[in-house]
């Protein structure tokens, strides 16, 4: 028993001793230390409170519309529980319940914020309360099993969520998620109203679906309904899924923030849908299968609010919550254990568009709540990383814009109909703004650099809103904070440091996704390598299998890119069909898409890899602890970064000819020289010497031939006039076989494939240059050197940089750079902190095993640094 099941225990036994409830609310958020927050902001009429209220006062006014459908949805038919369809707004279900949970946030800060100083305003947001409780807290129809007494709860409507009426056949629809109930069981229905002749008990005649027809227990046909059912009888659980995330937080918020001013039956009404909610959740194994989807986020948040929002009003219930929570979180394989291992240093599998803003957002909701309710996940003996890392990983992965996240990761292009539009993953403050309050209250040591990263950032997107991000104010994602998320967490005031003296260099995603940057200017260089496997929930197609990507760009400009993010830019090409077809790429054939190396038994294989992995990756498998491919090396200094990604290979596909993976071998070093110049150099192998096999580059519009030194190819890349970069293939030297592949024939993404000129054999070595310069006439010139044991380029810079890579780790020795000019020289993929004897001439360097002279020692990561003279 840990901890947090102890002190539930504790609770749970006091309670059913003395039979009294001790909770005093609100303790869901709102401590005394965060009203009286918000209240000082109350009574210095803060800009924000301000904003806040007028919503608030509107929120009075608005007609309010009972849910309808097994989705929860709304319909006109089903009538208004006050106003009517010309008020001023509506407050209704919205998507999967996330209208009635967003009106109840609102008006309980407004609440809270002001009831001790307005009455009378305080009590229209009550009374507006009141009416959503009335449509959300209704309990549902309870199915009692006579032959084990399992509890069911169904619901009084057909299956189009229509109430059942008068003259209508009995008939119970359960939850979406049916199982259990079989024909042949006799239930008791009890709960019904209006048409209370379906309580009573019944046989289960059959099953539909989710509908459960009924006959007498004799098995002779029931009498029809007497009277229509009460059009109170749609409840979320009839659709058990998406709307966990909103209708139990909803209820939580109802009963926590209003509580003093609801009546007993409203407290006994949420209580019980509350129960009816978990146990249907717990029947159904809804949202615990694996601990990164965005359905288990919202799940797990759904279990902690209510657990906070009523600990100490229901003893059941709380030691219900705190089992389902410990087994959710704690557990082997579960939550934290999964994100310290796979997330760890931030990141959202599922992408950030649509799914990783909300499912982050959902469990930092569950930290923070458990926080100010008295837990600390972020410290022993929980341990739990995820607040420093997502607050280090937004901060870091911001691209040189400061507009958007990085979008090496699932992005829905929800942009496409905004044209012009070109940051598909721009940043919701709101997400951010409670962020800041949680890494205050979790004395994160970022707090203050997230603070000030908080504001640089605000002031950008405000500047671009309805140009290069989505209006301000419109769109189903915007960038513009919730009046409530800045109203209750964001503190103008809070503790602040430069975030701009974080790292040029970080790695997340447990290692195994880095970024990199030349500085932190709008118009810096960025470059990204995914080293591991892909750690998204994959079965749900929520994103790519392109371990091994690299991406750079130069302040807004993308020169190599994600094909899925630079699909979301596109919405002035693009059609929504067009987008479709895009989107559903995304699991079968997302890899064409990357700049990565793919191999199999044909052009066509190669060009067309589908989702599966050697193994199942552990976005799919949850007790996975170990992956074949990793960045195994990385170093930042002030001229370079480094990163080598090994065993690539591991996320190969096996092929659909012959069953077998053809791609046996794949290791990346990428060479980041600042301010502008990207070296990548790979080795790989295939399995027969006459298997395909290429190098993917992948462009968003357009790419153009350009003139090359003898034995390379170059591209240069631009968008809508602007120039993006020059990309130049080294090795394999020509005859190497190159060509553009214009992706769906859709004119915004072009790949440039390298294949080796001939078949014939399994092991090849690539070297590529990227250049993110501004204008072509800034490329810096290359010259390609033929070294021994070593891959080599030289640069026509103001050092004669010379980037060399050895062919094989641990390398072959010696390794002779020859030099077309003495100039500074760095070699990676030697051995990690050894001396190696080095020795310069006027036309090479040559680097030999340590005798004792001219030592030169590497790097932690293997790099060899020469600026000759070396004596």
């Amino acid at each position: 028993m840990n901890v947090f099941q102890k002190i539930g225990l504790v609770f749970s036994i006091f309670l059913l001793l003395t039979g009294h409830a001790f909770a005093v609310h609100p303790q869901l958020f709102l401590d005394s230390t965060e009203l009286t927050f918000i209240r000082s902001k109350v009574a210095n009429k803060s800009a924000d409170w301000q904003r806040l209220k007028e919503h608030c006062d509107a929120l009075t006014t608005y007609s309010m519309q009972w849910p309808h459908a097994t989705s929860g949805g709304s319909s006109r038919t089903r009538g208004y529980v006050a106003g009517s369809s010309h008020a001023r707004g509506i407050i209704y279900t919205g998507y999967f319940g996330s209208g009635f949970y967003n009106a109840l946030v609102d008006l309980g800060a407004c609440y809270q914020a002001i009831k001790t100083t307005d009455e009378h305003a305080a009590r229209r947001y009550l009374a507006t309360a009141h009416l959503i409780i009335t449509a959300i807290a209704q309990p549902p129809l309870t199915l009692t099993r006579q032959k084990d007494g399992a509890v069911r709860y169904g619901h009084s409507i057909d299956a189009r969520g229509n109430d059942l009426l008068a003259g209508a056949a009995a008939s119970i629809f359960l939850s979406s998620r049916n199982s259990e109930v079989s024909a042949g069981d006799i239930v008791t229905v009890s709960g019904a109203l209006g048409c209370t002749s379906l309580n009573g008990t019944w046989k289960v005649s059959g099953v539909t679906g989710n509908i459960l027809s009924l006959t007498n227990t004799d098995g002779t046909p029931t009498p029809v309904l007497k009277a229509n059912c009460t059009r109170f009888s749609v409840v979320a659980t009839a659709n058990l899924g998406f709307p966990t995330r909103f209708w139990l937080p909803g209820l939580a918020v109802a009963y926590d923030w209003f509580y003093d001013g609801l009546s007993d039956l409203e407290k006994t009404n949420i209580l019980t849908t509350i129960d009816a909610w978990l146990k249907e959740i717990k029947v159904c194994a809804y949202g615990q299968t694996h601990p990164e989807s965005n359905y288990f986020t919202g799940y797990f948040w759904g279990l902690v609010s209510a657990y906070v929002a009523t600990d100490g009003d229901d003893p059941a219930m709380t030691t219900s919550l705190i089992s389902q929570i410990d087994a959710s979180f704690t557990a082997p394989h579960a939550l934290r254990d999964y994100h310290n291992l796979w997330l760890g240093g931030g990141g959202f599998g599922e992408g950030w568009q649509a799914y990783g803003y909300t499912g982050t957002r959902n469990l930092m909701n569950a930290v923070l709540a458990m926080k100010v309710h008295g837990t600390d996940w972020t410290h022993s003996p929980y341990n739990f990383t995820l607040v420093d890392d997502t607050l280090r990983y937004w901060m870091e992965f911001t691209t040189p814009s400061k507009l958007s996240l990085d979008d090496n990761e699932y992005v829905y292009p929800i942009g496409a109909t905004d044209k012009g539009v070109t940051e598909p993953v721009w940043i919701p403050l709101g997400h951010a703004a409670m962020f800041s309050a949680v890494a205050r209250r979790c004395n994160s040591p970022y707090a203050s650099q997230f603070q000030s990263w908080y504001g640089a950032v605000g002031t950008r997107l405000k500047a671009a809103a309805g140009t290069t991000v989505p209006a301000w104010s419109t769109g189903v994602y915007t960038s513009q904070p919730t009046l409530v998320d800045e109203f209750l967490y964001y503190d103008s005031n809070a503790n602040s440091s430069d975030w701009t003296a974080l790292p040029l260099m970080y790695r997340a995603w447990g290692g195994n996704y880095a970024v990199s940057r030349s500085d932190w200017t709008d118009a810096a260089v960025e470059v990204t390598l995914l080293g591991g496997p892909s750690v998204g929930m994959a079965g749900n197609g929520k994103t790519q299998f392109n371990a091994g990507s690299v991406t750079v760009q130069r302040g807004n400009a993308r020169l190599v890119v994600y094909g899925l993010g630079e699909a979301a830019r596109s919405g002035d090409i693009v059609d929504f069909a067009q987008a479709h077809i895009l989107h559903n790429e995304r699991a079968s054939y997302g890899n064409r898409k990357n700049s990565i190396f793919w191999a199999g038994a044909s052009v066509s294989e190669t060009r067309n890899q589908g989702l599966p992995s050697r193994t199942p990756p552990p976005g799919l498998v949850s007790s996975v602890t170990s992956w074949g491919s990793s960045i195994d090396r990385a170093e930042n200094v002030g001229a370079y970064t480094y990163w080598r990604a090994s065993g690539l290979e591991a996320n190969n596909a096996r092929s659909a000819i012959d069953g077998k993976y053809h791609q046996t071998g794949w290791t990346r070093e990428v060479f980041f020289l600042r301010p502008k110049l990207v070296v990548v150099h790979d080795l790989t192998a295939v399995l027969n010497n006459s298997d395909d096999r290429a190098m993917f580059w992948t462009f968003g519009r357009n790419i153009t031939p350009a003139a090359a030194p003898l034995g390379m190819k170059r591209y240069d890349a631009s968008f809508k006039g602007v120039y993006r970069g020059a990309f130049t293939s080294v090795l394999p030297a020509s005859p190497t076989t190159v060509s553009v592949a214009d992706h769906d024939d859709m004119h915004f993404l072009y790949r440039v494939e390298v294949r080796p000129a001939a078949m014939d054999h399994q092991n090849d070595i690539w070297l590529a240059v990227l250049d993110a310069a501004d204008t072509a006439e800034k490329v810096t010139s290359i010259t390609s050197i033929i070294a021994t044991n070593a891959d080599a380029v030289q640069f026509n810079d103001a050092n004669h940089t010379v980037v060399a890579f050895a062919h094989l780790s641990p390398p072959t020795l010696p390794i002779t750079v020859p030099l077309t000019s003495l100039g500074k020289l760095y070699v990676a993929g030697l051995s990690p902190s050894t001396a190696y004897s080095v020795n310069v001439s006027n036309t090479a360097v040559t680097i030999a095993a340590d005798d004792g002279t001219h030592r030169v020692t590497s790097s932690e990561a293997g790099v060899l640094t020469i600026s000759p003279p070396v004596q």
